[in-house]
Protein backbone atom coordinates (compact mmCIF):
# COMPACT_ATOMS: atom_id res chain seq x y z
CA UNK A 1 0.00 0.00 0.00
CA UNK A 2 1.42 3.35 -1.02
CA UNK A 3 0.87 6.42 1.15
CA UNK A 4 -0.25 9.68 -0.28
CA UNK A 5 0.69 13.15 1.10
CA UNK A 6 -3.17 13.92 1.38
CA UNK A 7 -2.14 14.74 4.99
CA UNK A 8 0.24 17.72 3.72
CA UNK A 9 1.02 20.52 6.21
CA UNK A 10 2.15 23.10 3.88
CA UNK A 11 4.03 23.34 0.63
CA UNK A 12 6.98 25.63 0.71
CA UNK A 13 7.78 26.97 -2.44
CA UNK A 14 10.23 29.52 -3.14
CA UNK A 15 13.01 27.57 -4.64
CA UNK A 16 13.82 27.64 -8.46
CA UNK A 17 16.14 24.72 -8.83
CA UNK A 18 15.69 21.07 -6.78
CA UNK A 19 15.93 20.84 -3.12
CA UNK A 20 18.98 18.22 -2.29
CA UNK A 21 18.63 18.60 1.55
CA UNK A 22 16.41 19.88 4.38
CA UNK A 23 16.84 19.64 8.31
CA UNK A 24 14.38 20.49 11.40
CA UNK A 25 15.62 23.06 14.05
CA UNK A 26 16.37 20.90 17.31
CA UNK A 27 13.79 23.16 18.72
CA UNK A 28 11.17 22.33 15.66
CA UNK A 29 10.24 25.90 15.41
CA UNK A 30 12.49 26.20 12.00
CA UNK A 31 13.29 24.50 8.72
CA UNK A 32 16.35 24.70 6.49
CA UNK A 33 16.31 23.37 2.59
CA UNK A 34 19.37 23.49 0.70
CA UNK A 35 18.68 23.86 -3.45
CA UNK A 36 20.63 23.46 -6.43
CA UNK A 37 19.57 27.49 -7.25
CA UNK A 38 22.96 27.73 -4.73
CA UNK A 39 20.67 29.08 -1.85
CA UNK A 40 19.53 28.27 1.73
CA UNK A 41 16.10 28.90 2.76
CA UNK A 42 15.34 28.60 6.63
CA UNK A 43 11.36 28.68 7.05
CA UNK A 44 9.14 29.20 10.16
CA UNK A 45 7.71 25.75 10.42
CA UNK A 46 4.57 26.24 11.69
CA UNK A 47 3.43 28.91 9.43
CA UNK A 48 5.57 27.78 6.57
CA UNK A 49 6.82 31.56 5.78
CA UNK A 50 10.23 31.92 4.01
CA UNK A 51 12.11 33.94 7.24
CA UNK A 52 15.45 34.76 4.98
CA UNK A 53 17.19 33.24 1.91
CA UNK A 54 21.32 32.86 2.41
CA UNK A 55 23.26 33.70 -0.24
CA UNK A 56 26.97 33.44 -0.92
CA UNK A 57 27.57 29.75 -2.69
CA UNK A 58 28.73 29.39 -6.50
CA UNK A 59 27.54 25.55 -6.38
CA UNK A 60 24.79 23.85 -5.36
CA UNK A 61 23.58 22.94 -1.51
CA UNK A 62 24.06 19.65 -0.63
CA UNK A 63 23.21 19.28 3.22
CA UNK A 64 21.99 21.53 5.73
CA UNK A 65 21.97 20.72 10.00
CA UNK A 66 21.14 22.52 12.51
CA UNK A 67 23.35 22.47 15.34
CA UNK A 68 21.21 21.02 18.36
CA UNK A 69 21.23 24.22 20.31
CA UNK A 70 19.11 25.64 17.60
CA UNK A 71 21.22 28.96 17.15
CA UNK A 72 23.45 27.85 14.12
CA UNK A 73 22.97 26.48 11.14
CA UNK A 74 25.79 24.99 8.59
CA UNK A 75 25.75 24.11 5.10
CA UNK A 76 27.78 22.18 2.53
CA UNK A 77 28.56 22.74 -1.07
CA UNK A 78 29.14 21.99 -4.53
CA UNK A 79 31.94 24.81 -4.14
CA UNK A 80 33.99 22.78 -1.71
CA UNK A 81 33.13 24.96 1.13
CA UNK A 82 31.19 25.04 4.31
CA UNK A 83 29.36 28.29 5.64
CA UNK A 84 27.65 28.24 9.21
CA UNK A 85 25.17 30.94 10.00
CA UNK A 86 23.34 32.15 13.00
CA UNK A 87 19.98 30.63 12.30
CA UNK A 88 17.74 33.59 13.47
CA UNK A 89 19.58 36.77 11.61
CA UNK A 90 20.92 34.27 8.52
CA UNK A 91 24.19 36.35 8.79
CA UNK A 92 27.25 34.51 7.71
CA UNK A 93 29.50 33.40 10.54
CA UNK A 94 32.07 31.77 9.03
CA UNK A 95 33.12 30.00 5.64
CA UNK A 96 35.76 27.03 6.26
CA UNK A 97 37.96 25.86 3.31
CA UNK A 98 39.72 23.21 3.24
CA UNK A 99 37.67 20.58 0.71
CA UNK A 100 39.22 19.66 -2.85
CA UNK A 101 35.63 18.37 -3.26
CA UNK A 102 32.11 18.90 -3.38
CA UNK A 103 30.80 18.80 0.66
CA UNK A 104 28.33 16.42 0.49
CA UNK A 105 27.46 16.09 4.18
CA UNK A 106 27.30 18.58 7.55
CA UNK A 107 26.65 17.29 11.06
CA UNK A 108 26.89 18.88 14.35
CA UNK A 109 27.75 16.87 17.30
CA UNK A 110 25.26 16.81 19.86
CA UNK A 111 27.13 18.85 22.20
CA UNK A 112 27.44 21.63 19.35
CA UNK A 113 30.68 22.40 19.84
CA UNK A 114 31.86 20.20 16.70
CA UNK A 115 31.14 20.15 12.88
CA UNK A 116 31.96 17.37 10.71
CA UNK A 117 31.50 17.76 7.02
CA UNK A 118 32.01 14.61 4.65
CA UNK A 119 33.23 15.28 0.65
CA UNK A 120 33.77 14.31 -2.65
CA UNK A 121 38.11 14.60 -1.81
CA UNK A 122 36.90 11.17 0.14
CA UNK A 123 37.97 12.63 3.69
CA UNK A 124 35.63 13.77 6.38
CA UNK A 125 37.05 16.96 8.29
CA UNK A 126 36.00 17.84 12.07
CA UNK A 127 35.70 21.55 12.40
CA UNK A 128 35.49 23.62 15.56
CA UNK A 129 32.33 24.99 15.15
CA UNK A 130 32.89 28.23 17.07
CA UNK A 131 36.51 29.24 15.53
CA UNK A 132 36.21 27.34 12.61
CA UNK A 133 39.38 25.69 12.96
CA UNK A 134 39.68 22.09 11.42
CA UNK A 135 41.04 20.19 14.12
CA UNK A 136 41.38 17.23 12.07
CA UNK A 137 41.27 15.67 8.49
CA UNK A 138 40.42 11.93 8.51
CA UNK A 139 41.19 9.76 5.60
CA UNK A 140 40.38 6.10 4.75
CA UNK A 141 37.36 6.21 2.07
CA UNK A 142 38.72 5.44 -0.91
CA UNK A 143 35.70 7.30 -2.78
CA UNK A 144 33.16 10.11 -2.06
CA UNK A 145 31.55 10.73 2.07
CA UNK A 146 28.20 10.96 1.00
CA UNK A 147 27.23 11.08 5.04
CA UNK A 148 28.42 11.70 8.00
CA UNK A 149 27.26 11.55 12.05
CA UNK A 150 27.93 12.40 15.53
CA UNK A 151 26.81 9.67 18.41
CA UNK A 152 24.56 11.44 20.54
CA UNK A 153 27.18 11.32 23.46
CA UNK A 154 29.30 12.98 20.72
CA UNK A 155 32.34 11.02 21.18
CA UNK A 156 32.19 8.92 17.70
CA UNK A 157 31.79 10.26 14.29
CA UNK A 158 29.95 7.49 11.74
CA UNK A 159 31.05 8.12 8.00
CA UNK A 160 29.37 6.52 4.84
CA UNK A 161 30.84 6.39 1.57
CA UNK A 162 30.41 6.03 -2.06
CA UNK A 163 33.17 3.25 -1.63
CA UNK A 164 30.74 0.95 0.22
CA UNK A 165 31.89 1.09 3.75
CA UNK A 166 31.09 2.90 6.94
CA UNK A 167 33.83 4.12 9.43
CA UNK A 168 33.37 4.80 12.85
CA UNK A 169 36.01 6.67 15.12
CA UNK A 170 36.67 9.20 17.68
CA UNK A 171 34.61 12.58 17.35
CA UNK A 172 37.13 14.16 18.59
CA UNK A 173 36.87 16.11 22.45
CA UNK A 174 36.40 19.56 22.18
CA UNK A 175 39.71 20.76 22.72
CA UNK A 176 40.59 18.72 20.21
CA UNK A 177 42.47 15.45 21.92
Amino acid sequence: MQDRWSNCLSTLDGHSSYVQSVAFSHNSTRLASGSGDNTVKIWDASSGECLSTLQGYSGTVESVAFSHDSTRLASGSGDNTVKIWDASSGECLSTLQGHSGTVESVAFSHDSTRLASGSGDNTVKIWDASSGECLSTLQGHSSWVKSVAFSHDSTRLASGSADNGVKQGPGLSPDGM
